[in-house]
C-alpha cells in the first residue's frame, strides 16, 4: 500500500531481530491525512525468474496474490489483481492511470488510485516500519551510511511510497527531527545525522562480488554514531541498517 508520511522516529537496526520474510501485500489502501487509496491493478513475472505458470503461480498464492486468467507473452506473465475499471483515469496525470512499482526481483506491479465507490468508511491507526542496510561504515571516522527509504519499491509489509513522499520525509526530517535512536527502543540521543540527500540519479554500489543500484528518488544518509555502546554494536555487526517508524492509517477497499 501508499504511503504518505506522519514523521516519527529513525533508529538504527539489525535485520535478523527487526525483520520479516514474506513479501505479503495486503488487501485494500494506504491513505495518509485523507490523500490517496492506491492498490495493485495487476502483478507481472519475468520468465527468466519464472519460467513455468506452476512457478508463478506457487508464488503468487505464497504471496496472497491472485493467480487465475494469467496473460502471458514471450517474456512476462501478466496477473491481474483488480479489474482496469476499479481505477480512476488519469490519476497521476493526463494520461497516466498507473505507476509501475517493484516487488521483489523479477516482480512487478502497476498501481492506481481507486474510484470513490470501491473506498470503505473501515480505517485502522498503525505503526508502519521501513528497514534498509548500511552501505558503507566507516570506522576511523564512526560513521554509517545508507538508504533511509526507496522509492517505488514493494517492502515486506506490502508497503511502498512514491519519490515526491520521499522527498518531503526527508526534508521534514531534517527540519523538525534529526534525532537517532536505537532498535525502536531507544528513543534519539544514539547518533547525529551529518549528512542527508536524496539521489538525483541511479547510484550503483560495489561491495566485493556484490553490487546493488538504488532508484533515483533514493533517501539517503550519513549518520555519525555518537552512543559507544551503540557504536560497538555497529562493528560487531548487531546493528547493521536504518529503519524509519512512522503512522500510517490504513483503509480497506471494497
Amino acid at each position: 500500500m501508499h504511503h504518505q508520511f506522519i514523521w516519527r522516529d529513525l533508529f538504527l537496526r539489525n535485520d535478523e531481530i527487526d525483520g520479516a520474510s514474506h513479501v505479503g501485500i495486503p488487501e485494500g489502501g494506504m491513505t495518509m491525512n485523507g490523500i490517496k487509496t492506491v492498490n495493485i491493478h495487476a502483478i507481472f513475472m519475468d520468465k527468466m525468474m519464472f519460467p513455468n505458470l506452476e512457478d508463478a503461480t506457487n508464488w503468487l498464492l505464497a504471496n496472497d496474490l491472485k493467480a487465475d486468467a494469467p496473460i502471458e507473452d514471450d517474456w512476462i506473465w501478466m496477473f491481474e489483481q483488480r479489474q482496469k475499471s476499479d481505477f480512476k483515469l488519469g490519476a497521476f496525470g493526463e494520461g497516466k492511470d498507473f505507476r509501475v512499482v517493484t516487488v521483489t526481483q523479477g516482480v512487478g506491479a502497476t498501481v492506481g488510485e481507486l474510484l470513490d465507490g470501491l473506498k470503505t468508511a473501515a480505517k485502522s491507526e498503525e505503526d508502519i516500519v521501513k528497514r534498509f542496510s548500511f552501505t558503507k561504515v566507516d570506522g576511523a571516522k564512526r560513521l554509517v551510511t545508507g538508504p533511509v527509504l526507496v522509492p517505488n519499491v514493494v517492502d515486506l509489509q506490502g508497503d511502498f511510497e512514491f519519490a515526491e513522499d520521499i522527498e518531503k520525509t526527508a526534508h521534514q526530517f531534517m527540519t523538525d527531527a534529526r534525532n537517532i535512536g536505537e532498535m525502536h527502543r531507544k528513543f534519539g540521543n544514539i547518533g547525529t545525522p551529518v549528512e542527508s540527500w536524496v539521489l538525483r540519479d541511479d547510484w550503483f554500489v560495489e561491495a566485493g562480488n556484490n553490487f546493488k543500484i538504488f532508484p533515483k528518488g533514493t533517501w539517503m544518509m550519513t549518520v555519525h554514531v555518537d552512543d559507544e555502546d551503540a557504536w560497538n554494536k555497529v562493528l560487531n555487526g548487531d546493528l547493521n541498517g536504518f529503519s524509519i517508524g512512522f503512522r500510517g492509517t490504513r483503509e480497506a477497499a471494497a
